[in-house]
């Protein structure tokens, strides 16, 4: 996996955050996309997790490491993407150039 997104789940595990655990992966049948955005918000990832009515939707997260944030990325909301390609899509417009 992406050095960076390892960084972004160390700071979690530091954190005492369960975002990452598997067992809090498996209850909101979450999947992590391995691909780490460098933003003007933050780390941004993209996500992706199956609802009851056993749809995928994808979200986009910011993560800030000091101190140590996760959410939705400002302007997104939770599972606000149908398609892993409009999430990248979105995110990679918020990159900041060169990275």
């Amino acid at each position: 996996m992406d050095t960076m997104m390892n960084t972004i789940k160390t700071h979690a595990k530091a954190a005492g955050s369960p975002w990452f655990d598997a067992s809090t992966m498996r209850l909101f049948k979450s999947r992590v996309l391995p691909q780490v955005y460098v933003t003007t918000k933050g780390l941004a990832f993209v996500t992706s997790e199956q609802g009851p009515d056993m749809k995928r939707a994808y979200s986009v997260r910011v993560c800030t490491l000091d101190p140590w944030t996760i959410g939705n990325y400002p302007g997104t909301t939770l599972q606000g993407f149908s398609t892993a390609a409009s999430a990248r899509a979105f995110v990679n417009r918020q990159r900041v150039p060169g990275s």
